[in-house]
């Protein structure tokens, strides 16, 4: 994770875990909301990342909404209010343009298939998931840029406007339609040679939680565990009686990809917050941000207070 400083002692953190220690300071009352440093490292950290696949196109786009949110942040406050509703304009075009690109990668994604081409340790699945995935990382740091400048500009337009909430929703749909994928979820159960039983089973480390939350309905870890275990069988070998559970096997490519979808939905999730947050008053915006935010950089749980 790419650290930037702030208030000189602070680690910057992703917007996940920034909305974290946020939460934690708003419990004694409204806290003021500054993320302009989450954005400069988030849009650093996707330059520096190596292993990185970005869609034609989407680094351009990216790189053009940052620098005219580092110009809007330098500018005095008469050329601020000139240029706000301006890039806000010029932003929710690009916004709409990227969507479109996608949910046009989503579908190419959840078609594709881990087979192997050429001498790429990579599957045809595996490069569509990281372009799918470019699509994602580069609307999170476009849409953390629209808002900063919206609600600097007027606060107002984010309490009354609805257009931001829809985009997110959308957004987050596609996603959970690709976990549905990914998970071999159809007709409203998963298949039996789904990672879900693997990933529950074996501790893989993935959060099943947070992907059946996002899914929705009523399913727990629990009652995945009760379903394999429902199924168990008891052999003969010689004079012993062998007890059998068994799913299917996930491989380290699956496993990897569920990782990254469960950090993109509540990175697109935590968006979701930051606008219900202004709205309700709970986040101050356009003030200087200050030290007393609790945040350490330490080990945070999985259990989002906000998810």
């Amino acid at each position: 994770m790419s650290e930037a400083v702030r208030g000189g002692n602070h680690p910057i953190l992703e917007i996940v875990e920034y909305l974290d220690s946020l939460h934690e300071a708003a419990k004694n009352g409204a806290v003021i909301f500054d993320f302009s440093e989450v954005i400069k490292s988030c849009h650093k950290r996707l330059g520096e990342s190596l292993w990185r696949t970005e869609a034609g196109g989407v680094k351009d786009q990216r790189e053009h909404v940052y620098q005219d949110w580092l110009g809007y942040q330098m500018a005095s406050l008469s050329r601020k209010a000139l240029m706000g509703v301006q890039l806000s304009n010029e932003i929710n075009r690009v916004l709409v343009k990227l969507n479109s690109s996608l949910s046009a990668s989503g579908c190419t994604y959840r078609v594709s298939t881990d087979s192997f081409e050429g001498h790429s340790n990579l599957t045809e699945r595996d490069k569509s998931f990281r372009l799918f995935s470019s699509y994602i990382e580069a609307y999170v740091e476009i849409q953390l840029c629209n808002i900063h400048i919206t609600a600097s500009d007027d606060v107002d337009a984010i309490k009354n406007d609805m257009a931001f909430g829809c985009m997110n929703k959308a957004v987050l749909n596609e996603l959970v339609e690709c976990v549905k994928s990914e998970l071999h979820f159809w007709q409203n159960r998963f298949q039996w040679r789904s990672p879900i039983y693997h990933c529950v089973m074996e501790g893989e480390d993935v959060d099943v939680s947070t992907l059946l939350r996002f899914m929705g309905g009523d399913l727990t870890v629990d009652d995945i565990w009760r379903e394999v275990w429902q199924e168990r069988k008891i052999t003969n070998e010689g004079d012993l009686r062998v007890l059998r559970c068994s799913w299917h096997y996930a491989v380290s490519n699956q496993v990897e990809r569920l990782k990254d979808l469960v950090m993109l939905l509540r990175k697109v999730e935590a968006l979701d917050v930051v606008l219900l947050n202004i709205k309700t008053g709970v986040f101050l915006v356009n003030m200087p941000a200050i030290d007393s935010l609790v945040s350490e950089g330490g080990a945070l749980d999985n259990n989002r207070p906000w998810g």
